[in-house]
């Protein structure tokens, strides 16, 4: 969350310099932002103090972002995920970008749970658990999934288990017959599939 913060000025000053007419802001993680906090130390939706007649009562507290250059005002929280939300959205809404993630972990249930929890706007528990199913069927098939109602125009979840690199020449000799050679190709699309699909979908979001 701290370099999202820092991201939404440095991205003005990066465009100038490079004269940059259409962004697509990336993010790469393995985990979730920290917190961060106000000039106070603290986020907290409850505070109390003395009301006009001099009396002590609690109250409930609402925080905003406000950014300066759109005028915009985004409500946040101590929780780390909504603040990201929070950063990706203005990053989006100052510099007119799209947003896109990329994030690593393993397919266990429970990390997926974790991942689902932090990122995806799930109106319930039942909605989230369903959603751990697909993306654990996803990652089954095609060795990578995607989730669009996450803040990000898209965010995609890759396995952390299948990240090693792969390289698969096409080995064609000249005595081979059309059956070995159609068998030989097959095998090299096969390995390039997962890598075709992610990147076909990747470069529809920021073509």
């Amino acid at each position: 969350n701290e370099a999202l913060l820092y991201m939404v000025d440095y991205l003005g000053e990066f465009k100038r310099n490079n004269s940059v007419e259409k962004l697509t802001f990336i993010t790469l993680s393995d985990g979730e932002g920290g917190g961060l906090n106000g000039w106070d130390r603290t986020l907290s939706t409850r505070g109390s103090g003395y009301d006009s007649q001099g009396n002590w009562r609690s109250h409930t507290v609402i925080n905003y972002l406000h950014d300066p250059v759109t005028k915009k005002d985004y409500k946040i929280t101590q929780d780390s995920s909504v603040q990201t939300r929070v950063l990706i959205k203005l990053i989006k809404d100052r510099h007119d970008a799209k947003t896109i993630g990329f994030y690593i972990g393993r397919n266990s249930r429970r990390d997926l749970a974790w991942f689902v929890r932090n990122n995806a706007m799930t109106a319930n528990a039942m909605d989230e658990v369903n959603l751990v199913s697909s993306l654990q069927t996803a990652l089954r098939k095609q060795e990578f999934a995607y989730l669009t109602n996450c803040g990000r125009d898209e965010m995609y979840l890759l396995q952390s288990s299948k990240m090693g690199i792969k390289e698969v020449d096409l080995d064609v000799g000249n005595n081979m017959t059309s059956r070995e050679i159609a068998k030989a190709f097959n095998k090299f699309l096969d390995v390039k599939k997962t890598n075709r699909v992610l990147l076909n979908r990747f470069v529809a979001q920021i073509a």
